[in-house]
């Protein structure tokens, strides 16, 4: 599926262009023309981004310091993510290529301005729900004179109960998260120039759907409404990720053409034997039908399984239902069940283990297992081994990692050869992710100018993990990334055990290869180019590069070089205190993260 304009006019077409969203989009693309140079990560470079800085008058933090990426630069970013994600800029060959808008074809206009807001709000297979309830909310109000206060409130009543991380439930964190998200969304709508406000901004603003956000809306309901004849199996996969509420709005039609008591009776036949994903749809949307169709919930009150959200609902409604000591546990392995439905296991495993040490999920592991084992939820025992795996991968749970014993790391700078760039490390088992990158840092030779993160799988690492918890065996391994910018990747990997019989100071350097790259040199592609200019006197950019470096001449440095002594004097400088502060947002490229540095909501 993909979002189309369910309306092509000159008028629509102008209002996108004219949108802030698609202003500086545009501008940009224009700038970028028939080619401009990009970094590794699929940034301009940052002599690149300073120059369209200095032509566009994009604004920056630190004017007369030199940049170091692209990245540094939100007003700069914002554009550029817009230009990606509507077509306007491609990437081409480690060029980026700019493609000037046409004001004349408004088809080509909408459908790129559409794109972009696609993206955004997750469609067509990862569709936000908050954004999509507060569209939906704006869109079917039936009052003139519509607050953002309206629109809030709408949103946390069609917000799920349950956290969509984990399963549980603590109301006034993810209330708070919840509205957040949803004023967020609110000001999306505006840069896209979907949304007008009247008022200062505050709840009390009046908002209204511009043209533009009525066809917007409208498409994402062509997308998203199933058809009158779909079966409830497909309306509850189609609409899984939305709220119950939400969901009723977009399947308006499908509703109608039942009477509630055949509408609840479908879903609930297809809940019976739906995945927990669909399962959770169906219920949600039923239960929006409420006690009107309260027989069609009361034949089914005992049923196995799946019956446990029947009584749950009608506890609601009626007091009389029947009592099953194991609901509570059934229902959240349910809710836990359809979190990690479509998660890979290495990813799960990874994501468990963030949850349990963060104190997110409101459970112990022993707790857990213990209401996963009574629950006799069909998943349970999946479940269990990935709790279990989770919180000790290696030992029983009753008994703790041993920290004692240091461990051997070899960490390879990825994407970097002739020659390549590594280093064999030994460090003390207790060591935390964060201690490991200062480690790294001066193991390898950087100067500590930039963000970094870790990474197992797509699943950003808290900082304050302990090494052992990701590499529990010898050939485990995760990435390092430093310099969001240039994208230096790093290959963490464990050899097991380091014998210490010499009573070493840790952590030490044991041996390596290669010299560490120039700070802001342009991730591996610029390295590589650096290399090449240095290497060749006839190059066009020999010498501005031996400028850019401060050197005499290109003698003066060797990719190759690697001195041992000097890695263990910076290892054998003090580190800092480790952070006890959660971590950042992961690194994400979509316009809102730039605009706010918010990270996306997870879907239940």
């Amino acid at each position: 599926m993909e979002l189309k304009p369910a309306a092509v006019t000159p008028e629509l077409a102008s209002a996108a262009l004219a949108s802030p969203a698609l202003t500086g989009a545009v501008k940009l693309a224009e700038w970028v023309g028939e080619g401009r140079e990009i970094t590794e990560s699929g940034v301009l470079r940052p002599a690149v981004a300073e120059q369209a800085c200095k032509d566009l008058g994009f604004e920056r933090e630190e004017p007369g310091k030199k940049l170091r990426s692209a990245q540094d630069v939100p007003a700069l970013m914002v554009c550029w993510n817009v230009a990606r994600l509507s077509g306007l800029i491609t990437l081409e060959q480690k060029r980026a290529k700019g493609t000037a808008a046409a004001p004349d074809d408004p088809d080509a206009t909408l459908n790129a301005w559409l794109r972009a807001v696609s993206a955004v709000f997750g469609l067509p297979d990862e569709p936000c729900a908050e954004c999509l309830t507060v569209l939906a909310a704006i869109a079917q109000a039936d009052k003139a004179d519509l607050k953002l206060a309206d629109v809030l409130e709408a949103v946390l009543q069609d917000s799920p109960a349950t956290c969509p991380d984990c399963g549980g439930f603590h109301e006034d964190d993810h209330a708070m998260a919840t509205a957040q998200h949803a004023a967020s969304s609110v000001e999306d709508l505006m840069f896209f120039g979907a949304l007008t406000v009247e008022g200062n901004g505050d709840t009390n603003s009046i908002i209204t759907l511009s043209p533009l956000g009525q066809m917007l809306a409208d498409s994402v309901f062509a997308l998203l409404a199933p058809a009158p004849e779909d079966s409830a199996a497909a309306v509850a996969t189609r609409l899984a990720d939305l709220p119950g509420a939400t969901a009723a709005r977009y399947a308006a039609a499908w509703l109608a053409a039942r009477t509630p008591v055949e509408a609840v009776a479908e879903l609930l036949d297809a809940a019976k034997s739906a995945t927990p994903r669909q399962r959770l749809s169906a219920i949600d949307l039923a239960a929006v039908i409420g006690p009107q169709a309260a027989p069609v919930w009361r034949e089914r009150a005992e049923a196995p399984g799946y019956g446990a959200h029947i009584r749950a609902c009608l506890a609601q409604w009626d007091g009389d239902v029947p009592n099953f000591p194991r609901d509570d546990a059934w229902l959240a392995t349910d809710d836990l069940s359809a979190a990690y439905e479509d998660v890979p296991q290495d990813e799960a495993v990874v994501r468990m283990r963030m949850e349990l040490q963060e104190a997110h999920h409101p459970y112990a592991a022993t707790d857990m297992l213990e209401w996963l084992g009574e629950s006799g939820h069909p998943d349970a025992p999946r479940l269990m081994d990935l709790v279990r795996t989770a919180n000790n991968p290696r030992r029983p749970s009753t008994q703790e990692p041993d920290t004692t014993k240091p461990l051997q790391l070899l960490i390879t700078l990825q994407n970097v050869d002739d020659p390549p760039v590594w280093r064999r490390i030994a460090v003390p088992g207790s060591t935390s992710l964060d201690s490991l990158h200062y480690m790294i840092q001066d193991a390898m030779g950087w100067e500590n100018d930039h963000l970094y993160a870790f990474y197992a799988g797509r699943r950003e690492l808290h900082k304050a993990t302990p090494l052992r918890d990701v590499l529990p065996r010898s050939g485990s391994h995760f990435q390092y990334l430093y310099d969001f910018g240039d994208d230096w990747a790093h290959d963490v990997k464990s050899e097991g055990f380091y014998q210490n019989d010499k009573g070493v100071t840790l952590p030490t350097c044991l041996d390596g290869s290669g010299a560490c790259p120039p700070e802001d040199s342009g991730g591996a592609y610029g390295y590589y180019y650096l290399k090449e200019a240095l290497a060749d006197p006839a190059h066009d950019n020999h010498y501005e590069r031996l400028d850019w470096m401060g050197l005499d001449s290109a003698a003066d440095f060797d990719p190759a070089a690697f001195s041992l002594e000097s890695a263990n004097k910076r290892l054998a400088r003090p580190l800092p205190e480790e952070t006890a502060d959660p971590p950042g947002p992961p690194v994400i490229t979509i316009v809102r993260a730039q605009r706010r540095g918010k990270k996306p909501k997870a879907k239940r």
